[in-house]
Order: C-alpha cells, then sequence, then structure tokens
C-alpha cells in the first residue's frame, strides 16, 4: 500500500468520444471561428495557408489513423490548388463548408471499402511477434493494396494482444473493438442529415483551432467537462501520461511522487490492457481512465504489456494505489 499523497493525473484528450454532438450549425461554427480570431495572438484572419492547415487537420481529424483512405483518395486535398484554396477561405469567411461536407462522403464511400476489404482477408495469415507500432506517425498508404496489408497489421496486433488474454477476456475484448469501430462509422455515415452535419462541424472546429498553435484546441461539452474536472483536480488516478495506441493504452510518461512512480512497477512505454482483470482495449481513453481511478486506499490492478529488448514482450500484473488530487493543498 501507499502512503496518500496529493499528486496531478494529465491526460491526453486525442480520442473521439461516442457521446451526444453539440448543437451545432454552419452560422454558429463561423462565429466561433471569428470569436477564436479576435481573440488569438498571431492568427487574426483566415487566408489560404491558415485554410491549407485547416483542409490537412479536417482530413487528419477524420481518419487519424489512416486506415480509410489513400493516398490517391484525398490527393486533391493533400496537395491542393491555388484556386481551391481561394474559394475555401470564402467559404470558410461565409459558413459554407460544402468541401467538408464532400470529403465526409468520401469517408462514407471508404467505410464500405474498409469492410469489404477486411472480408477479403478474413483468411490471409497473421503477423507474428510484432513490436509496438507508432500508428499515428504512418503515412497515408499508396493504394488500396498497401491499404490492405496495414489492415491485416492491425489484425495481428490486436490478435497477439488478445492471445495474452484468457478466454472471456478475449470475447470482450473482441466485442469492445467491434463497437467502438461501429459506433465512430454509424456516426459518420449517419442517415439523420442534421447528425451527419453536426458531426462534421465538430471536425471542422478541431481542425481550425489545432490549425492555429499546438495549444489552441476544440472540446465538445463531454472532452471539456472532463478537462475541468483535470483542471479542478478532483481525479483520482496512479499519476500517469497515457496515450491511446491500437493494442492498449502506452503509458508515455509517470507523474514524480504519483502512486506509479513511487511504487516503481509502472514503466514508461508499458501498455495497459486490462484493469482488475477487465479488457480495456477498443474503449476511449476517458473510458480506460475511468476504470484506473478509484478511493483512496483502494488498489487497481493493471495488466500491461511490456517490451523487452531482444525478447518477447511479457505480461505483467500491477497492484497500484489510486490516490486523490487536491485542490489548494486540500484533498478533494
Amino acid at each position: 500500500m501507499l502512503k496518500k499523497s496529493i499528486f496531478w493525473l494529465f491526460l491526453l484528450l486525442n480520442t473521439c468520444l461516442f457521446a451526444a454532438l453539440p448543437d451545432l450549425s454552419p452560422r454558429l461554427v463561423r462565429e466561433k471561428i471569428y470569436q477564436i480570431l479576435q481573440i488569438h495572438v498571431s492568427e487574426d484572419s483566415i487566408n489560404e495557408e491558415l485554410s491549407q492547415r485547416v483542409l490537412e487537420n479536417f482530413l487528419e481529424e477524420i481518419d487519424p489513423l489512416k486506415i480509410y483512405f489513400t493516398k490517391k483518395d484525398i490527393e486533391p486535398w493533400l496537395e491542393p490548388s491555388k484556386e481551391l484554396l481561394s474559394q475555401l477561405s470564402l467559404d470558410l469567411k461565409h459558413a459554407k463548408y460544402n468541401l467538408f461536407y464532400e470529403i465526409q462522403d468520401k469517408l462514407v464511400w471508404a467505410i464500405e471499402r474498409r469492410k469489404e476489404l477486411e472480408q477479403k482477408i478474413e483468411k490471409e495469415p497473421l503477423k507474428k511477434d510484432l513490436e509496438a507500432i507508432s500508428w499515428e506517425k504512418l503515412d497515408w498508404a499508396k493504394g488500396v493494396n498497401e491499404l490492405k496489408e496495414r489492415f491485416i497489421l492491425m489484425k495481428s496486433l490486436y490478435h497477439q494482444t488478445a492471445e495474452k488474454l484468457d478466454e472471456e477476456g478475449k470475447k470482450l475484448y473482441v466485442k469492445m473493438l467491434a463497437k467502438r469501430r461501429s459506433l465512430r462509422e454509424q456516426e459518420i455515415a449517419s442517415k439523420d442529415p442534421s447528425k451527419k452535419e453536426k458531426w462534421s462541424l465538430v471536425q471542422i472546429l478541431k481542425a481550425f483551432c489545432s490549425s492555429l498553435d499546438a495549444n489552441t484546441s476544440y472540446f465538445t461539452p463531454v472532452e471539456a467537462m472532463h478537462f475541468m474536472t483535470q483542471v479542478q483536480q478532483r481525479l483520482f488516478g496512479i499519476g500517469a501520461l497515457l496515450k491511446d495506441s491500437l493494442d492498449g493504452f502506452t503509458v508515455v510518461s509517470l507523474v514524480e511522487g504519483g502512486p506509479a512512480s513511487i511504487t516503481g512497477e509502472l514503466k514508461i512505454q508499458d501498455r495497459i490492457i486490462a484493469v482488475n482483470s477487465e479488457p480495456v482495449v477498443g474503449l476511449n481513453l476517458i473510458e480506460a481512465v475511468e476504470k484506473i481511478r478509484g478511493e483512496k486506499g483502494t488498489n487497481v490492478t493493471l495488466t500491461v504489456l511490456r517490451e523487452k529488448s531482444g525478447e518477447k514482450s511479457s505480461l505483467e500484473k500491477l497492484d497500484i494505489s489510486p490516490m486523490s488530487f487536491g485542490v489548494a493543498g486540500k484533498d478533494e
């Protein structure tokens, strides 16, 4: 058991949440864009350079793992002409987002293609002894064959992680992965035009904000609530910065003086795949962290995959005691 203390838990909010979409309209998005520009230090107007960054970030927002689009699919938007950027700048100023809706429709088409490709690789042999992959550093697939290879790689990673779990854990793991993808794809391709538009408007705002600088972000109401909970220091956790990975939640850093740091059991680059024996691969980051949090003095058991130099990854079970945040030196 660990002594009680006050610490800070950092989270990386780069996950897609499947909650009710905010009630946005094209006009409201334009209002928000201009409100942000009015108070921003360096950017004060919409121009072609900013529009190009918005377009690039929009593509990254809607296909962050690069598993739907090939480079050829989105080439006109990856390498936009001066005419396209000029028109996009005008459209952004006048709350016209047809280009983004067009890209969303292309994504709906790409989702159907993904389903077809995954059926084709159903009996393809899986890759073995894979090391952790930094998925966000991958470039867009050059063509369908490379995309197909990417699906095999993903499937192999999932299978390799699932093999570390017991039979019940494997079933739950597969179910959560399928649910996570299905919910996101349903949201993107909603038959309700209003919901479909709102999804796109959220991504436009996220892309616009991230185009200004590294410290400007747009949060949906649900994301903002979780962020404020952190800022107000009312959480219970283990003191670790986590990143959502395809095959678990990777530990990026440990907070000095936090439970994980004090015990010395959890290591940077460990991948958390289960909490209290319940698989968390397939959950979004906030859902996983909610399972890790607990009352003061209680223990949480983390099942982690640990890479060892020249060896296969090992499975470790660690007991760590969550402890509370404090506000102005006072426990919450």
